[in-house]
């Protein structure tokens, strides 16, 4: 992919959600949410290879836990409100929920 093709991307899916804002951009490796805190361009081709590399960060995701609301569960990392979630990470904050955490 050209650095051109992922800005049409980003362009086209730049605001969206009732408020029209801006969206954030997060980076899924696996099952992981990456936040784009701490990315870094670690190389970019000068001449004939022309490329960017970027580098995500090694910190494990913060530890948390689904917290049981009446109609919906609350991350207790980052307060946000989720319905029928039934995931592993934070869709927002990518927090580890396994089990064990605390």
């Amino acid at each position: 992919m050209t650095t051109t093709e992922l800005i049409e991307i980003l362009r086209q899916n730049e605001f969206g959600g009732a408020s029209g804002r801006p969206r954030e951009v997060s980076f899924c490796v696996g099952d992981r949410i990456i936040s784009t805190d701490g990315i870094e361009v670690t190389g970019s081709g000068d001449g004939l290879i022309t490329e960017l590399d970027l580098s995500l960060p090694d910190a494990e995701p913060k530890k948390g836990r689904w917290i049981d609301m009446d109609d919906h569960v609350m991350c207790s990392c980052c307060g946000a409100a989720h319905y029928g979630v039934d995931k592993n990470y934070c869709p927002n904050c990518g927090a580890d929920m396994r089990e064990g955490n605390p």
